[in-house]
């Protein structure tokens, strides 16, 4: 619940007008689509960089010695 800072009544959470005067409440932050959007590009960076999934790891040559 929360309370409506014009008018003092208290209001669900999910309501976005007060009932009982008609101010809008402010939504808080949604950081989800944030950390969704963050994700997809650091998978896109990693891609672009050659190290995505079923990049090769670098190796060096093997020298065998002939004797």
């Amino acid at each position: 619940m929360k309370t409506c800072k014009k008018c003092g009544e208290e209001i669900t959470a999910d309501e976005k007008v007060c009932p009982s005067c008609g101010t809008e409440v402010p939504q808080g932050f949604n950081a989800k689509p944030w950390i969704i959007l963050a994700i997809i590009i650091l998978v896109i960076m990693e891609i672009l960089l050659g190290r995505g999934p079923g990049a090769e790891t670098k190796s060096e040559p093997t020298v065998e010695v002939v004797k």
